[in-house]
């Protein structure tokens, strides 16, 4: 079984969730780190990524911020510090009506705490990527942006389809230029040798080959 299809089986013990968010004005949300796999897709406008650990990071339309694992992280209209914002109502609510400044997309599948699938912890924390323009993907967002605006009868079995597809495009996308030492210090280790002594402890192969094998 390849690294993608690993991530994405042990992510479909929790419920898939979505909400098509729109914002105006000086506008900032804080997602808690609860153990969730998903992804924000900005739809218009920009915004920046806000982090405890690294600094902000700006996003514009088309750009996904991808998270994993359940890392405390913010979207905002200006860089700030995370403390500063505000929790999300988590939750189902439709979008509001009218022009606004930034509108993205948030989904995941959301998972019990402490059962966050060993899997998880093996992927990025929480990063910023810019598509390369794959007409799948975009396709995908599409689709999904129709399901979180007027759900109908089997949203909940459509929607878990569109967030595979979802994760899909994305890791692929992330596997070309996420080499072993940022990948180390994306889940906690000081270098990359003793990232790889643990991963072949737990695996029996080094990362290296175990990526190999997804290609």
């Amino acid at each position: 079984m390849d690294m993608i299809t690993a991530a994405i089986g042990s992510a479909r013990i929790g419920r898939a969730n979505g909400r098509r968010i729109r914002q105006s004005g000086a506008w900032g949300v804080r997602f808690p780190p609860v153990a969730a796999l998903g992804f924000h897709v900005l739809l218009s406008g920009e915004g920046w990524l806000i982090t405890a650990a690294q600094e902000p990071a700006r996003v514009r339309a088309g750009d996904i911020v991808f998270t994993a694992a359940g890392t405390d992280h913010g979207l905002a209209h200006a860089p700030c510090r995370l403390g500063d914002l505000l929790p999300i109502e988590l939750g189902e609510f439709p979008p509001a009506d009218g022009p606004c400044d930034c509108e993205f997309l948030c989904a995941a599948y959301a998972m019990d705490p402490g059962r966050a699938p060993a899997q998880l912890r093996h992927l990025p924390g929480v990063t910023a990527l810019t598509p390369d323009g794959d007409p799948g993907l975009r396709a995908v967002v599409e689709m999904l942006r129709a399901d979180l605006t007027s759900p109908g009868p089997g949203t909940e079995a459509g929607r878990s389809a569109l967030l595979d597809l979802m994760i899909v495009h994305i890791l692929r996308q992330l596997r070309a230029d996420w080499p072993l030492s940022a990948a180390a210090r994306r889940v906690g280790y000081a270098t990359e040798f003793a990232f790889a002594a643990a991963f072949r402890r737990r695996h029996g192969v080094p990362p290296g080959r175990f990526r190999s094998s997804a290609a």
